[in-house]
């Protein structure tokens, strides 16, 4: 005995009542035509007020069909989609077949338009949000910054605009919050100083209210974590960056720290083999090739290389 799947009556003789079946023609028969507006240039389209992104256009229309007949349709949903070409202002119709059972079948109009996502329509204009200033980059830290903004097109962050100021760069960039968490990542993997602060950039005229810009100001310091400086009398290993800078006295073996202000020169690194262990490590000077004794102890085995610097005639392993 066969019984419909929607409402359980009894005895029925196709897949539905007569009931339930007329009302899911009806639902279909007054369906109106799939509308669906995709952004080619980060592949995502419009639902529901927001951009969602999608590999398969053939699994997109099924979603908005399903969406718009009916959640608890069983129905076989098949677009027939023309070849399409990825590109703002292209247009294109096609038909969704609806398949009910082999006899039940009904074809829905439907349209699809190319044209940019308000994120992506941003690309190449002149709107910002906020101010990436970096001060004495070096060449790794643009390219990290490039590199890391191209990774974030798809989600509508850009430079718009990039200008040369005093020992560094101004960056424009399309979303404020995409560019405070680059430059946390900026800190956290070179070092330096970071300051971000919301900035009155004009005033709206209607509402007399302030409008503002954020702005993030990134500094390389010349020196990073690992590195060797020498700040007063005291040789520094630095630990952290910021404004106070942390690191380990190398003459003392003790904790210390310093202002990012403070006058710090970098005391360069030196590769050497350890060719003595007792009573007292020695090294080979790797320009001289002289015996030299370190004046800071580690647990070495004769053979290992070791970092070391030189300073005030005395070797360090650092």
């Amino acid at each position: 005995m066969k019984f419909c799947p929607i409402c359980g009556k009894k005895d029925i003789k196709g897949e539905f009542c007569t009931e339930c079946y007329a009302e899911k023609i009806n639902s279909i028969l007054e369906f109106k035509e799939i509308n669906i507006k995709i952004c080619p240039v980060c592949m995502s389209y419009q639902f529901q007020s927001r951009q969602v992104s999608f590999d398969d256009l053939n699994v997109v229309v099924k979603k908005i069909t399903k969406q718009n007949i009916q959640k608890n349709l069983q129905a076989e949903i098949t677009p027939m989609l023309p070849e399409i070409e990825y590109r703002p202002g292209k247009r294109y119709s096609f038909e969704i077949e609806v398949t009910l059972s082999p006899e039940e079948r009904f074809f829905i109009p439907g349209n699809i338009e190319m044209d940019r996502c308000s994120k992506c329509d941003r690309q190449g204009s002149q709107y910002f949000e906020g101010i990436l200033q970096i001060r004495n980059p070096n060449k790794e830290v643009i390219e990290f910054i490039r590199k890391e903004v191209a990774k974030n097109n798809s989600k509508g962050v850009f430079i718009t605009k990039e200008k040369r100021e005093g020992s560094g760069f101004d960056f424009w960039f399309s979303s404020q919050r995409y560019m405070q968490n680059l430059g946390h990542l900026l800190y956290k993997t070179f070092g330096g100083i970071l300051k971000i602060n919301p900035r009155i950039y004009t005033r709206n005229r209607q509402t007399s209210k302030d409008v503002y810009r954020m702005s993030v100001y990134f500094e390389l310091l010349g020196y990073n974590t690992g590195d060797i400086v020498k700040v007063g009398d005291k040789l520094i290993k630095v630990t952290s960056t910021g404004k106070q800078i942390a690191g380990l006295n190398l003459l003392t073996g003790k904790r210390t720290s310093f202002s990012s202000k403070d006058k710090a020169e970098v005391i360069p690194k030196r590769k050497a083999d350890v060719i003595n262990v007792y009573p007292e490590i020695e090294i080979m000077d790797p320009e001289t090739y002289q015996p030299l004794k370190v004046e800071n102890k580690k647990k070495l085995k004769l053979g290992d290389k070791v970092n070391i610097i030189t300073h005030d005639g005395r070797v360090y392993m650092v």
